[in-house]
């Protein structure tokens, strides 16, 4: 197995033949962040600059249907993974090459993630590239949860780093971790998921703990249905036996359904994952820090909101998050931006506006545009087509998005 170093290296190697690397990020789930980031991708192909796409989210990976190569698998060549083509000029990797089925949800502890991603970026042979986009996934719980701890449960919010906290390991052992920093993120839109007697509320990507068919794997919030299974525990008494090999039950889900606007907070410990209303949920941001991390020079983020009041809030975690890596914030992108009617043409704004380009003035980064909210992109999408592509008003809007986003890098056209 290739060590850390001889890993570094090769990212490196592979990393200089690439001219502009960019991740695509937001401060919340359910914003259109993989939407951008494929149309991103795809609307530099067609102007003849060599593109790769890494879908880096390892618990609900939609790239490929996005741009219809669900059912490509890459292939192996002297030692080297040879990247995914779409039709669209677009050279993808992503975990959902590799799943047995489209439906097949993902487990990953936090080691294992990072080795994934490293191998995504050392590993694949991306060749001679103008643009290296990279999809980031986000994920947050709302300020009600509460986290299980040997002395009992606690606020999510009163929860400090350095507590012991509960989280099931390998071998699905109960055992304490290490809390290593929780983080307010302001307010945000949420999801609740119920089964007969527990619940929780999260924003959309946030990864639980699913069981079927005797395995554990994780699945993002809204990814989960009603009928799925869920291992759960008792929240009500400190656990006392460490060495539990199971938890107590599996309760169905009953429900999933929008919570309104809440405050969240981000959670990471030791373990990778902890216990919270007594589910299993895991931590957030890990795929983010460890691609800004194995990355050399990332030239930009492009951070995507939402056009609400909160999106204030929303990009300035994803602008923290980036000035903290030292990546250059190339501007906010406003997603959802008004609806288009479909009949007449009238353009509405069931979700304000806005939002994004007062965010952009008081971060003191540039607003890259609006992308409005039409039905045919989201079509487009579900049927793996690129919006780029097709004749939508949000296309025009989007190519100026993308000469900015240039025009930011200095790539002279």
């Amino acid at each position: 197995m290739m060590g850390m170093e001889e890993a570094r290296k090769g990212i490196e190697k592979k990393m200089e033949k690439v001219k502009y690397k960019i991740v695509v990020i937001s401060g919340k789930g359910g914003v259109g962040k993989t939407t951008v980031a494929v149309n991103l991708a795809a609307s530099l192909a067609r102007k003849g600059l060599r593109v790769g796409l890494l879908d880096a989210d390892l618990h609900g990976p939609n790239v490929p249907k996005m741009l219809g190569i669900e059912d490509e698998r890459p292939t192996v060549e002297n030692g080297e993974i040879l990247p995914v083509e779409s039709q669209y000029g677009v050279k993808v990797m992503s975990l959902g090459f590799l799943l047995s089925s489209k439906d097949s949800p993902v487990i990953w502890r936090g080691p294992l993630k990072a080795t994934a991603i490293r191998q995504f970026l050392s590993d694949v042979r991306w060749g001679e590239l103008d643009y290296l986009i990279v999809d980031l996934p986000p994920g947050c719980l709302s300020v009600d949860t509460h986290i299980l701890t040997p002395f009992g449960p606690l606020r999510i919010s009163e929860t400090r780093a350095g507590a012991m906290v509960y989280c099931l390991d390998s071998r699905r052992r109960i055992v304490t971790r290490r809390v290593l920093e929780v983080i307010p993120q302001g307010v945000t839109s949420l999801f609740e998921l119920k089964t007969e007697n527990y619940r929780i509320k999260g924003t959309a990507s946030h990864p639980i703990l699913v069981a079927e068919n005797g395995r554990f794997f994780w699945k993002k919030l809204l990814d989960i249905k009603p009928g799925d299974a869920l291992p759960v525990f008792e929240m009500g008494d400190a656990i006392m036996h460490a060495s539990w090999q199971q938890p107590l039950s599996v309760e169905t889900v009953v429900s999933i359904s929008a919570a309104g606007i809440g405050e969240v907070y981000d959670l990471r410990v030791e373990g990778g994952n902890f216990i919270a209303n007594g589910f299993v949920v895991h931590n957030t941001g890990d795929e983010p820090l460890s691609v800004a991390q194995l990355i050399p020079k990332v030239n930009g983020a492009v951070v995507v909101t939402t056009p609400q009041d909160v999106a204030l809030l929303d990009s300035r975690k994803a602008v923290v998050f980036a000035s903290q890596l030292n990546v250059p914030v190339i501007g906010i992108i406003e997603n959802m931006s008004g609806f288009v009617c479909p009949n007449c043409g009238a353009r509405l704004f069931p979700f304000k506006v806005g939002g994004g380009r007062r965010a952009a003035v008081e971060l003191g980064v540039p607003f890259l545009g609006s992308i409005p909210f039409e039905p045919r992109i989201v079509e487009a999408g579900d049927d793996g087509v690129p919006f780029v592509v097709k004749n939508v008003e949000a296309a025009k809007t989007f190519e100026e998005i993308v000469e900015r986003i240039r025009e930011f890098l200095g790539d002279k056209q």
